[in-house]
C-alpha cells in the first residue's frame, strides 16, 4: 500500500511539472511579431524576433514590392506581393507581405439626379466675374538706430562743486525705452540729480571726493558716458 502511495506521488509531481514547464515552452518559442500583412503602397510595418538574442539576417523575396532594413522594418513600394524573411543561423522564419494600391479617401458627392436646374437670367449670363483688388503692399518703414551723446565727454571738478551735463537724443525708429536717466558709476567721487525736462536731456553732478568716476545716461540709444575726474578743492590744476 506505501508503495502505491508513494508510486501515485511520483506520477502526480511529475504530471504538474509538465503541466507548468509546456507554456513556459510555448512562451519561450522564436517567432515573428507579425506573420501576414497588407499594405498599402508607402506603408510601413516592424517586424520583430520574439523570444531571439541572436542575430537576425533580414531579406525580401521582392525589393521592388516590398523592401526590407537591417532592423527589420517593412516598407511597401508597389501593388504585389512579397515574402520577408529573417533568418537566424539555419533557421527561417517568413512574414507573407501583399501591396495593395494607394488609399484613397473617399470624396462624397452630392446627389443631382433630382435637382432642378435654376434658370439665370440672360442679364446675368452676360455679367463679367468681378476682378479681384489686390490690397495694397505695406511699405517697411526703415529702421534708423536711436543715438545718445554727451556734450561733454570729459571734465575736471574740484570737491564740493557741481556741473551741469547735457545729452544730445535723437530717438530713430527702432526700440527705444519711454524713460531715460543717468546713473554715476562711483557715487562715493561724484553724486548726480536728473534733472531733464521735455526733450532737453540733462543733470547735475556734485563732486563728493577725490577719484576718477563715470556718468552714465540711459535710454533705448546705445549707452554713452562723461568722465569725470575730482581733484582737491585746494588744487590749483584745474
Amino acid at each position: 500500500m506505501k508503495k502505491f502511495n508513494k508510486s501515485l506521488a511520483i506520477t502526480l509531481i511529475l504530471s504538474l511539472c509538465l503541466t507548468l514547464a509546456a507554456p513556459v515552452d510555448a512562451k519561450s518559442k522564436v517567432k515573428l511579431n507579425i506573420t501576414k500583412a497588407t499594405l498599402s503602397v508607402g506603408g510601413s510595418i516592424n517586424l520583430r524576433l520574439l523570444n531571439n538574442k541572436k542575430k537576425v539576417t533580414w531579406k525580401s523575396s521582392n525589393k521592388k514590392v516590398a523592401s526590407v532594413t537591417k532592423k527589420g522594418k517593412v516598407k511597401a513600394k508597389k501593388k504585389g506581393k512579397a515574402s520577408i524573411v529573417a533568418k537566424v543561423g539555419k533557421k527561417k522564419y517568413t512574414c507573407k507581405v501583399t501591396v495593395g494600391s494607394v488609399s484613397k479617401k473617399n470624396t462624397s458627392k452630392k446627389n443631382t439626379k433630382n435637382v432642378k436646374k435654376t434658370a439665370v437670367p440672360t442679364a446675368m449670363q452676360n455679367q463679367k466675374p468681378p476682378v479681384p483688388t489686390m490690397p495694397p503692399i505695406p511699405t517697411k518703414t526703415p529702421l534708423i538706430p536711436s543715438t545718445a551723446e554727451f556734450v561733454e565727454k570729459e571734465i575736471t571738478m574740484k570737491v564740493g562743486e557741481t556741473h551741469k551735463l547735457e545729452v544730445n537724443l535723437v530717438r530713430g525708429t527702432l526700440y527705444h525705452s519711454p524713460s531715460t536717466g543717468f546713473i554715476s558709476k562711483n557715487e562715493k567721487v561724484a553724486t548726480v540729480e536728473n534733472v531733464t525736462t521735455n526733450d532737453n536731456h540733462a543733470c547735475v553732478v556734485t563732486a563728493v571726493s577725490e577719484g576718477t568716476t563715470q556718468i552714465r545716461f540711459l535710454s533705448g540709444a546705445p549707452e554713452c558716458y562723461c568722465t569725470i575726474t575730482v581733484i582737491s578743492a585746494d588744487d590749483d590744476t584745474k
